[in-house]
């Protein structure tokens, strides 16, 4: 039936309003209009959905389970044609996006000037953190990390995949040796991340170590720094230093103990309906 929607809308609000009369007048329609949409709606479904008389309408208890059916029915539908229009909409207003500084400089900005250009409407706050701040306690839409504060409300895309190597300077291990076992690994300098739970240990696929730091810092960019300038051993992402390491600055140590693989994500609120600067953004840079 082409036009079931509207008698079954018709319906819905025949029964919201407990009247035909009342039903036309909000619809705009006659009364007796109304009344033959409704006798067609029971010829299709083959029930008696509604018991007319002369206060009103009252549902029989075929049309009291249809109601609640079709109800619910008619508001996805709704749901969904609003969220469609949502995403034809033109992307604008304020984004507020998180990142380290690892992937602000190398996925991030590269990009960013097409992606101005294509969505003039929106206007873009890039903050880094290199610690992962709470969406509830902090005003963001979108956060680019490995794990967020509070994710299991969270939507998460994923982006990348990595995982974890231990490195350090050829100055470095001229100096000190290169460690050949976990036991050799513990009288080394160790540079920490500070926001790390704990700073000090490392996470191998079949054991953990910890290590007693020597430096902390709440930065991805100065740990690499810190370990080109031969002062310690870094645990990073191996994406993170993949071009010190082709440039021979860093050089993996122990790569027998691997690490357990690990995703980078955009996270964001779950909403409804996704706001288009949002979707936007997550298409343009995944």
């Amino acid at each position: 039936m082409s036009n079931y929607y509207d008698l079954a809308e018709t319906f819905v609000w025949v029964t919201n309003c407990g009247s035909i009369y009342q039903a036309a007048i909000k619809l705009h329609q006659t009364s007796a209009a109304i009344s033959k949409k409704l006798s067609k709606l029971e010829a299709h479904l083959g029930i008696q959905l509604l018991t007319r008389g002369r206060k009103g309408v009252t549902l029989t208890e075929a049309g009291q389970s249809y109601y609640h059916e079709i109800k619910l029915a008619i508001q996805q539908f709704k749901t969904a044609e609003l969220s469609a229009k949502q995403l034809k909409s033109e992307p604008q207003g304020e984004l507020v996006v998180v990142s380290n500084q690892f992937y602000a400089e190398n996925k991030i900005l590269p990009k960013l000037g097409n992606f101005l250009k294509k969505y003039p409407g929106i206007l873009l706050r890039l903050e880094i953190a290199d610690m992962q701040p709470d969406f509830n306690s902090r005003k963001m839409d979108i956060l680019f990390g490995i794990s967020a504060p509070g994710s299991d409300g969270l939507v998460q895309k994923k982006l990348a995949a990595t995982h974890y190597v231990l490195c350090a300077s050829p100055k470095y291990l001229k100096k000190y040796g290169e460690p050949k076992n976990l036991a050799e690994l513990l009288q080394h300098s160790f540079i920490a991340h500070s926001s790390r739970k704990p700073p000090n240990r490392i996470h191998f696929a079949k054991q953990d170590v910890l290590l007693q730091p020597k430096l902390f810092f709440n930065n991805t960019s100065l740990m690499i720094q810190a370990a080109q300038e031969g002062l310690g051993i870094i645990w990073a992402h191996k994406n993170m230093v993949d071009k010190y390491l082709a440039t021979k600055s860093l050089k993996c140590i122990l790569e027998k103990f691997t690490a357990d693989p690990i995703n980078v994500y955009a996270y964001y609120i779950h909403q409804r309906f996704r706001e288009p600067k949002i979707q936007a953004f997550l298409s343009f840079f995944s």
